[in-house]
Protein backbone atom coordinates (compact mmCIF):
# COMPACT_ATOMS: atom_id res chain seq x y z
CA UNK A 1 0.00 0.00 0.00
CA UNK A 2 2.45 2.53 0.77
CA UNK A 3 5.27 0.87 -0.91
CA UNK A 4 3.25 2.26 -4.56
CA UNK A 5 3.10 5.73 -3.40
CA UNK A 6 6.36 5.71 -2.45
CA UNK A 7 6.98 4.26 -6.23
CA UNK A 8 5.07 7.08 -7.31
CA UNK A 9 6.79 10.36 -5.63
CA UNK A 10 10.13 8.84 -6.63
CA UNK A 11 8.82 9.29 -9.81
CA UNK A 12 7.09 12.61 -9.57
CA UNK A 13 10.79 13.26 -8.30
CA UNK A 14 12.65 12.49 -11.50
CA UNK A 15 10.21 14.58 -13.27
CA UNK A 16 10.92 17.42 -11.35
CA UNK A 17 14.25 16.82 -12.00
CA UNK A 18 14.05 16.76 -15.79
CA UNK A 19 11.18 19.53 -16.33
CA UNK A 20 12.14 22.19 -13.37
CA UNK A 21 14.47 25.01 -14.47
CA UNK A 22 14.94 26.68 -11.65
CA UNK A 23 17.02 25.31 -8.87
CA UNK A 24 15.47 26.82 -5.48
CA UNK A 25 11.94 26.23 -6.62
CA UNK A 26 13.36 22.45 -7.82
CA UNK A 27 14.96 22.06 -4.58
CA UNK A 28 11.54 22.86 -2.60
CA UNK A 29 9.70 20.77 -4.45
CA UNK A 30 12.15 17.90 -3.94
CA UNK A 31 12.44 18.13 -0.75
CA UNK A 32 8.75 18.32 0.13
CA UNK A 33 8.35 14.87 -1.41
CA UNK A 34 11.34 13.58 -0.05
CA UNK A 35 9.93 14.47 3.39
CA UNK A 36 6.53 12.74 2.49
CA UNK A 37 8.69 9.18 1.60
CA UNK A 38 10.14 9.90 4.88
CA UNK A 39 6.75 10.09 6.52
CA UNK A 40 5.66 6.70 4.45
CA UNK A 41 8.53 5.32 5.39
CA UNK A 42 8.15 5.37 9.05
CA UNK A 43 4.37 4.19 8.53
CA UNK A 44 5.92 1.01 7.38
CA UNK A 45 7.92 0.36 10.00
CA UNK A 46 5.31 1.10 12.63
CA UNK A 47 3.26 -0.79 11.19
CA UNK A 48 5.67 -3.79 10.73
CA UNK A 49 6.51 -3.33 14.24
CA UNK A 50 2.74 -4.02 15.37
CA UNK A 51 3.06 -6.76 13.18
CA UNK A 52 5.21 -8.76 14.86
CA UNK A 53 4.15 -7.84 18.22
CA UNK A 54 0.57 -9.09 17.15
CA UNK A 55 2.37 -12.27 15.77
CA UNK A 56 4.36 -12.71 18.94
CA UNK A 57 1.62 -12.02 21.56
CA UNK A 58 -0.34 -14.45 19.50
CA UNK A 59 2.18 -17.46 20.14
CA UNK A 60 2.22 -16.75 23.70
CA UNK A 61 -1.53 -17.25 23.61
CA UNK A 62 -1.56 -19.84 21.95
CA UNK A 63 1.57 -21.53 24.16
CA UNK A 64 -0.72 -20.64 27.57
CA UNK A 65 -3.74 -22.12 25.77
CA UNK A 66 -2.00 -25.23 24.70
CA UNK A 67 0.03 -25.65 28.13
CA UNK A 68 -3.36 -25.35 29.86
CA UNK A 69 -4.58 -28.22 28.32
CA UNK A 70 -1.66 -30.86 29.27
CA UNK A 71 -2.97 -32.81 32.13
CA UNK A 72 -0.70 -33.84 34.97
CA UNK A 73 -1.78 -36.43 36.62
CA UNK A 74 1.28 -36.85 39.11
CA UNK A 75 5.04 -36.17 39.15
CA UNK A 76 6.22 -39.01 37.06
CA UNK A 77 3.48 -39.32 34.27
CA UNK A 78 2.80 -36.57 31.93
CA UNK A 79 -1.12 -37.09 29.55
CA UNK A 80 -1.32 -35.04 26.56
CA UNK A 81 -5.12 -34.64 25.44
CA UNK A 82 -5.57 -35.21 21.72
Amino acid sequence: MYQTRISSIERDIEIIKITEQDPATRYVKITKLEGKIVKLREKIAERSKVQQLKAKWEYQDEMQRLSRKTVYMDTTMKFMPK
